[in-house]
């Protein structure tokens, strides 16, 4: 399936991010400019699926760096938040290779979170 980039595309939202494009009948392309998913499994001690996560994220330009300033090349910040936990990540742009490159990474795990699985670890006899 071709799509051309035309008059078709229709822009929505006010910063006018997100583009869709009908392509046939009740099917439509949506893009999201700088926006890309994160899976993210953290597993506990004994290997066992602790905290999953899989959601879309924006990878957004830090104008001042935070971490490392060694690097030259732009920094972005990909920040993801819910009721359970809270993901950092820090990356740069490599442009030689044409990849983002990952720097940092901050996990917050709520305390509710890190109780509940430990009680529930502890009724199962773990």
């Amino acid at each position: 399936m071709e799509v051309h980039r035309d008059d078709k595309w229709k822009f929505f939202g006010s910063d006018r991010l997100v583009k869709l494009v009908p392509l046939d009948k009740g099917i439509t392309l949506g893009i999201w400019k700088n926006c890309c998913m994160m899976t993210l499994t953290i597993l506990d001690e004994a290997q066992r699926p602790f905290w999953c996560v899989s959601s879309p994220v924006t990878l957004l330009l830090v104008r001042c760096p935070l971490m490392e300033e060694s690097y030259s090349s732009e920094q972005f910040l990909m920040r993801y938040c819910d009721a359970k936990g809270e993901v950092k990540m820090n990356f740069v742009w490599m442009q030689g290779l044409q990849q983002y490159f990952l720097i940092g990474t901050q996990i917050r795990i709520s305390m509710d979170k890190l109780s509940k699985h430990f009680r529930e670890r502890e009724s199962r006899g773990y």
